[in-house]
């Protein structure tokens, strides 16, 4: 006994179903590729601070960067226990995470090599199918597709307890004027 047509309130829930389906895998590769940044920021802040001659030069995480017109009068008030600071600007202001500020920093670029370091085989095969890797490398570090299966001299490292990649940063925010 067949089963009856699906009717066309079926079908379109059924089409309603897949496109939400899609729309959240969209915004799951979204936040991989904004992970990916962060990730190769981060390992290359490590690698700058571990070179760094002077530990004055090295950037601890986390912090963030506040930024206003130099004529800007700018009120600080922090709690007696340390752990809340009010600032109070009289002019627009702007605050810029460390995502941010790595980004303008040119830390968010690297090799396909290091990638190769990074992250499990699989994972880097998804991305670079996907074209997630775009937003990470360098433009002439790209090798073409039948060249992307990882050398054996290059094992995936994985992340040491308590990386930094494993964290979530929040977004940059932006604000105009913030009264008293």
């Amino acid at each position: 006994n067949p089963s009856p047509a699906p009717t066309s309130q079926y079908l379109q829930k059924m089409k309603n179903e897949i496109a939400m389906k899609e729309l959240h895998l969209q915004e799951k590769k979204q936040v991989l590729k904004e992970l990916l940044v962060q990730n190769v920021s981060f390992r290359n802040l490590v690698n700058r601070n571990m070179h760094s001659d002077m530990p004055r030069d090295h950037i601890p995480l986390p912090f963030v960067v506040v930024n206003t017109h130099s004529s800007s009068v700018v009120q600080c008030d922090m709690s007696r226990d340390k752990t809340d600071v009010m600032l109070e600007f009289s002019m627009p202001f702007e605050i810029n995470d460390d995502n941010t500020i790595l980004k303008k920093m040119g830390m968010d670029k690297t090799s396909y090599r290091e990638m190769q370091t990074m992250m499990p085989p699989d994972i880097l095969d998804y991305c670079r199918e996907n074209q997630m890797l775009d937003h990470v490398m360098h433009p002439h570090h790209m090798p073409p597709m039948q060249h992307m299966h990882r050398p054996m001299e290059q094992p995936y490292q994985g992340h040491p307890a308590g990386h930094p990649a494993a964290h979530h940063r929040a977004q940059a925010h932006y604000y105009d004027h913030m009264g008293p």
